[in-house]
């Protein structure tokens, strides 16, 4: 029975030369994103401090402020499990609890930033519990999709996994780490360097987010039409601009990383540039509308007698 032939020297450095490049370059990219939310952040830390913070805490201040901050918890746990070289003193099990925390804030900024704007087209019809059950629950019942193995060179290194469950309140969710590259021939400044998966799962993954998010659009613009198509106060037109601004570039970036992930597809994006440009674009865009929208009801300028003012749960 034959068995794999053992990789050369020549094979294995250019294996090495690749894994850390890409890394590297991958870590430069992260750096680049933390860099332009935390931008954004100080520049609007104003703002959050003299519009958001003496509001009453209603749903959409939470909302607000738990995207604005899941985001930067986000940046501080993928510091210690990026693909950044690192010399702390840290062991895989860390590396990997590490990863799942990083993950649980992604997916905490992601479905926080949805709700906002879901909560924005909540108050436009009427904030009636009929169109809070229409219009959040479709969006946050996820299907499960059964996880794709990762399938690392055997000749080079193999991936390892952590994973846990949590029970809270009958509900049971299921966390798993990255696959956690380990290889002797890896230098030891890369044991936190995780693969996240399977271009199948991203595409999936794509598709479905592709599909809420023009949905969400369509019941967006639908609703402006029937219901406030002959009002044009400041905050009606805020909501208008930047709801389109924030569903527009949505849909273009879900549009552009489903065909990307497709596999087969010629041009791939291996820098994961798209998905890096969306984790920090829907939360800024998010967040600015609320923010503007708080701008827009605080300086006492709107004078028409709307639902949405009437029925404001921002």
């Amino acid at each position: 029975m034959s068995t794999a032939s053992e990789p050369t020297a020549e094979e294995i450095r250019e294996w090495v030369v690749q894994f850390t490049s890409t890394a590297t370059t991958l870590g430069y990219i992260q750096m680049a994103s933390y860099a332009t939310y935390l931008s954004y952040y100080f520049e609007t830390i104003d703002d959050e401090v003299s519009i958001i913070w003496p509001e009453p805490w209603r749903l959409g201040k939470i909302l607000f402020l738990i995207t604005r901050y899941s985001v930067i918890a986000r940046i501080i746990f993928e510091f210690f499990n990026g693909p950044f070289p690192s010399e702390l003193p840290i062991s895989l099990k860390s590396c990997e609890v590490l990863n799942i925390i990083g993950n649980v804030f992604g997916i905490i900024q992601i479905y926080s930033a949805v709700a906002s704007v879901l909560l924005c087209l909540y108050a436009l019809l009427g904030a009636k519990k009929k169109w809070l059950w229409a219009i959040f629950v479709p969006y946050f019942v996820r299907r499960r999709i059964p996880p794709l193995p990762i399938k690392p060179n055997p000749n080079y290194s193999r991936l390892t996994q952590c994973s846990f469950t949590v029970n809270i309140v009958g509900i049971t969710f299921h966390f798993t780490s990255g696959g956690a590259a380990r290889s002797p021939y890896l230098p030891d400044i890369f044991r936190c360097t995780f693969s996240y998966g399977h271009p199948k799962a991203f595409m999936m993954s794509a598709y479905n987010i592709l599909i809420r998010d023009s949905l969400t659009a369509l019941f967006g613009v639908l609703t402006f039409y029937k219901r406030y198509r002959d009002q044009d106060n400041s905050l009606i037109r805020v909501i208008r601009r930047d709801g389109a601004v924030l569903y527009i570039t949505a849909c273009l970036m879900g549009v552009l990383v489903a065909i990307f992930y497709t596999p087969g597809f010629p041009i791939g994006d291996q820098w994961l540039l798209l998905s890096t440009l969306r984790s920090i674009a829907y939360p800024i865009l998010a967040n600015q509308l609320i923010l503007n929208m708080h701008r827009t009801a605080t300086r006492n300028d709107l004078k028409a007698d709307t639902q949405i003012d009437r029925n404001r749960e921002l």
